[in-house]
């Protein structure tokens, strides 16, 4: 009886985990995906291969496993007014840092792969390397984020270098820049200014703990 009773209940549980995995399967498969190129904006949700950003996106629900290039013109707008006014740029940027609801840190969008452009304005999630011109802002960076003037992130586990300096809100990894700014900081920030929640040092500063 015991045992009876037993493997019925083992058959409904296999039985359920294998309608959950194909009902996930199911949702998967209906998600508009592009194979090899992909565009964005589109109606496309996922793009496995190239995925070529053209324009603005408020609010970027595509995921790319592979590469995204950006290529929107107002990337070099924004470029000259990072070269022309860097103070007012980096200001902007860092009053929103702790207001992640204005950052769109809850959309969907993710980059498993490489980022590439001239700026990013969109807020996405990257799990790689991201390089650009002028930099990258409102993201979650888990790997490297490089460019030659600023980054501005609202989460950064890794290595942030940039050769004007890197203003992010939650730093789990490395700082390098000629300035860097860090509202909360687990790690090392190497420049000629270094300012974190604990001290403000030149060259070389550190915080592991609040």
């Amino acid at each position: 009886m015991n045992c009876y009773f037993w493997t019925t209940i083992l058959f409904f549980f296999c039985f359920s985990l294998f309608g959950q995995e194909q009902h996930d399967i199911n949702q998967e498969d209906s998600i508009p995906t592009k194979h090899i190129i992909g565009f964005s904006p589109s109606k496309a949700q996922k793009v496995n291969g190239l995925n070529i950003n053209y324009w603005y996106n408020k609010s970027p629900s595509v995921s790319t496993n592979g590469i995204e290039l950006g290529i929107h013109p107002l990337g070099i707008p924004f470029t000259l007014l990072t070269i022309t006014h860097p103070v007012k740029m980096i200001s902007n940027a860092w009053s929103e840092m702790d207001n992640p609801e204005k950052r769109g840190l809850n959309s969907p969008g993710k980059i498993n792969g490489i980022r590439l452009g001239i700026a990013f304005l969109d807020y996405k999630t990257i799990n790689g390397i991201e390089l650009n011109l002028a930099g990258n802002y409102a993201t979650t960076v888990n790997g490297i984020s490089m460019t030659p003037l600023v980054n501005a992130h609202y989460n950064v586990n890794g290595l942030g270098l940039a050769i004007f300096g890197n203003i992010d809100a939650r730093v789990n990894g490395i700082q390098i820049g000629l300035f860097n700014k860090c509202k909360k900081l687990r790690g090392l920030q190497i420049g000629l200014w270094n300012k974190n929640g604990k001290r403000s040092l030149p060259f070389f500063n550190w915080q592991f703990k609040g």
